[in-house]
């Protein structure tokens, strides 16, 4: 089988990317398998020096044509960005939509990355995302310390709500992923005033990426991640698990498709549920707290299972299978998110 995977990123990306990372280890793991692929990507995509046996091909999303540089031998390509209007391949083909799309047409043969997201498109096809979880080490020494690992601009990611519950209980916080000072315009800079003597739980990151996100993600004793919108999937918690540390979330989006209250982490509904979630947390005896570390990194899904997913639809789509029969009824109805938001903040 001789798959094509498109996407107008950097592959592997030289920093964040989450769908670039999403190629490349689905890349390596079909290499591994025996599968041939060429890789069509960002002109300064280095996946050809990285992967042996891997065929690249350049390519700019606002220039080319992504059906004229598929190999005339190519068996299926496997589309990780829409293409423009009136560009659907020519040969058997998969699109995996990686986020929460509303305008544009969707191809036939698309697929979402958990359940719920399929769902909320009117669909039944998914593949979950999956991590190479040996390249997330196991950590059994944590730090007493919350993560905010998002972009700290973005407001559905809720920064103010992680800040909230860092002063509330006197729970050091480090925030990476974007501009401190944004994160505070977006929140009117209230936290500086109310709890000016409590600034020093506060441990600003910046822009993590390699080594230093991989330290955060092992040391910290719990990730924040109480998203107030249908996250597709949620990559950064994936990350988290493996390294055996839990993950606080709400019940939006996929969260429940592989946070377990308790278990691996805690699903909460208000804010008064994310405090009591967090002191129990941090109330937790030495064996309870690895126990729920172990059970973190059993959680999380990996580059071979959803490997093994996709090569799945790939064998269905080459045997002649439409997934949808009425592309029409592909669309993104967005469903109404629990936000969990402190009042009065």
């Amino acid at each position: 089988m001789h798959v094509v995977q498109v996407c107008k990123g950097v592959v592997p990306p030289v920093n964040y990317g989450g769908i670039e990372r999403i190629v490349f280890w689905l890349t390596r793991e079909l290499l591994q398998r025996g599968v041939r692929v060429t890789v069509i990507a960002h002109p300064e995509s280095e996946v050809a020096t990285k992967l042996a046996g891997v065929a690249f091909v350049p390519y700019l999303f606002e220039q080319d044509d992504y059906r004229q540089l598929i190999p005339p031998d190519a068996d299926i390509v496997h589309l990780h960005d829409y293409p423009p209007e009136g560009r659907e391949p020519a040969i058997p083909y998969l699109v995996t939509e990686h986020g929460n799309r509303n305008r544009g047409k969707f191809l036939a043969n698309t697929v979402f990355v958990s359940r719920n997201h399929a769902e909320n498109h009117h669909s039944q096809h998914f593949v979950y995302n999956g991590i190479p979880v040996s390249e997330y080490p196991f950590y059994r020494d944590k730090d007493d310390f919350m993560l905010f690992l998002a972009k700290l601009d973005w407001r559905v990611k809720n920064v103010k709500t992680a800040l909230r519950l860092a002063f509330d209980l006197d729970f050091p916080l480090a925030l990476a992923g974007g501009d401190l000072w944004a994160s505070i315009k977006k929140t009117r800079g209230t936290w500086l005033l109310k709890y000016p003597f409590k600034k020093q739980l506060i441990r600003h990151e910046g822009q993590v990426f390699g080594a230093k996100k991989l330290e955060l993600l092992q040391k910290a004793k719990l990730l924040f991640y109480l998203a107030n919108w249908a996250e597709p999937f949620g990559l950064a918690p994936h990350e988290a698990l493996a390294c055996g540390t839990p993950v606080l979330v709400t019940p939006n989006g996929a969260f429940p498709e592989y946070v377990k209250s308790g278990v691996n982490g805690y699903v909460v509904r208000s804010y008064a549920e994310a405090l009591e979630s967090v002191r129990s947390l941090r109330g937790m005896s030495a064996t309870e707290y690895e126990q729920m570390s172990e059970a973190c990194r059993d959680s999380a899904f990996t580059s071979q299972e959803m490997t093994h997913g996709y090569l799945a639809y790939y064998e269905r789509i080459l045997k002649g299978e439409m997934l949808s029969g009425n592309a029409d009824e592909l669309r993104f109805s967005r469903p109404k998110s629990i936000r969990v938001t402190p009042s009065l903040f």
